[in-house]
Parts: structure tokens; sequence; C-alpha cells
């Protein structure tokens, strides 16, 4: 039984430091998307190149999936070539202090939202001969962004870097259709500091002891690094 009572306590202590991390990362799509700053609408640049009026419904019947997640793949991967340049580009920059940033490919993140991932497993690998093709590197698949109910979105009042250099309150963001977010691994982060547990002495009279967890969480988002946002609208 105490072995159970104290799995359950690390697993709640665990949740919480996830529930953190999925915090950090939500602030920082919400505040990309309310800066306007590296915010990619992929069906609507679809729609543009190819002459097509698809809709996040529409994108999704069989007969325009295969080919719509073929050419968002070559997207994604023009986006992630783009960020390994020295550029002003995807990051936030404060007025009079720009900062020219590069993220090589073995400092990205990519976190993709799972539909995504299993409807291409299952609709375009299948078919697809070269198993390789429409593979990403160092990916990870997230279930949700925020709430599991709402899978796809986040609704969210984000703090964000201001031009000249202060963090405030941006604009109420609340995104539907949230594909993908790519990043610096410098970007988004937790730190966990002062991590302890200990015993208090035995009640002799009760036979039992209480034990203590304790530990801080912080996390962090730096917005002069590179971040992309993808969106299917």
């Amino acid at each position: 039984f105490m072995t159970m009572v104290t799995q359950n306590a690390l697993d709640m202590i665990e949740q919480s430091k996830e529930s953190m991390a999925r915090m950090a990362l939500d602030n920082f799509i919400a505040g990309k998307i309310d800066a306007g700053n590296g915010v990619v609408h992929l069906l609507t640049e679809y729609n543009a190149e190819t002459g097509l009026s698809l809709t996040a419904t529409t994108v999704k019947d069989p007969a325009n999936f295969p080919a719509f997640i073929k050419w968002a793949y070559a997207r994604i991967a023009t986006l992630t070539n783009l960020m390994t340049e020295r550029s002003l580009e995807y990051q936030i920059q404060v007025t009079g202090n720009e900062l020219v940033r590069h993220t090589p490919f073995d400092r990205q993140k990519v976190y993709l939202y799972n539909w995504l991932l299993n409807n291409i497993d299952a609709r375009v690998l299948a078919d697809t001969y070269n198993y390789k093709f429409l593979q990403f590197s160092d990916v990870e698949a997230v279930n949700y962004w925020q709430a599991i109910d709402t899978p796809d979105q986040i609704s969210i009042t984000p703090s964000v870097l201001q031009a000249d250099g202060t963090v405030a309150a941006g604009t109420a963001v609340s995104q539907a259709n949230v594909l993908g977010v790519i990043f610096d691994d410098e970007a988004v982060g937790i730190t966990v500091q002062d991590e302890f547990s200990g015993i208090t002495p035995m009640n002799v009279r009760g036979q039992y002891w209480n034990q203590y967890y304790s530990y801080v969480i912080r996390y962090f988002n730096d917005f002069t690094e590179k971040g992309i946002v993808l969106l299917l609208d």
C-alpha cells in the first residue's frame, strides 16, 4: 500500500511538470500568433498556390488530403531549411537591438499535432513507395495542445516580448487548427529547482510519519530565438 501511495505522489509530481511544459509551449505559440511573427497559414498558402478553395474541413476529404500533405511536407521542410540561415526572420526583435539568429537542424524541435501524424501514417504513407518520404526528424507528437476535449485549440492571454524589450501581457488568443510548432531548443523550456523530499520523525503513538515533496518549477520563453507556428487555416 505504501508503495502505491508513494508512486501516486511521484506520478502527480511528474504530471505537474508536464502541465508546466505544456503551458510554456502554449504561451510561446500564442505569443507568436499575438505578435504576428513566424505564423504560417498552410491552407491559405496551399489554396493560393493551387487555385483551390479548400477549407479546414474539405482539405481532409480523401480526394484532397494526400496532395495537401505532400505539399505541406515540402513547405515545412523548406521552413526548417530557412531556420538554419542567419537572418532576422522568425524571431521577435527588440527595436535598436536587432538579433541575427540561426538554428541548425540538430537544435530544432518539431512538435506536431498527433492527429496529423496518425493520418499521414494511415492515409498517405500507405500509398507511398518510399517509406522515408513524409518522415520528419526529431518530432514529438502532441495529443492535445491545451485541453484534451479541444485538442487542436489554444485559448490563452500570453506574456510576450515587446519591441521595447519589456515583457507584457498580449491580447487574448483563441486559435483552432494548430498543426504544429518548430522552434530553437533554447526558445522554450522549464527548469526544476530545489527539488527534495523529507520524512518527519515517526509518531510513535500513531505509528506513522509524514513525507513531504518540495520543488519549484519555472518556465521560459525566449522570443528572440527562432520559432514558427503552423496553422491549418
